[in-house]
């Protein structure tokens, strides 16, 4: 299952990010939106996903238990994070100015 989790949490983190993108709430026009609260829980939520998803994929490769294809999803799973984390930010900017 280890082997799997960076995998499924990019996915998860991949979903979060399109419905993030699909009904953004900070968009005056659209009649969709997403509330605030929900955006912020769902991005913070996909970085906390992500980021331990890219320390476990460089732990299984630092232990061998997994080849080099483990080692793909690091990169990956990291610059998920990080957008997420910049969207969270961005919402929160959004809440405050």
């Amino acid at each position: 299952m280890k082997q799997l989790f960076p995998w499924i949490a990019l996915c998860i983190g991949l979903i979060i990010s399109l419905v993030l993108w699909a009904f953004n709430p900070l968009a005056a026009e659209a009649d969709h939106k997403l509330p605030l609260l929900t955006a912020l829980l769902m991005s913070e939520f996909g970085f906390i996903l992500n980021a331990s998803a890219a320390g476990i994929s460089i732990r299984n490769y630092f232990k061998a238990a997994s080849g080099k294809f483990s080692l793909l999803a690091f990169p990956v799973n990291l610059i998920l994070a990080m957008h997420l984390l910049y969207t969270g930010f961005t919402l929160w900017s959004g809440i405050a100015g």
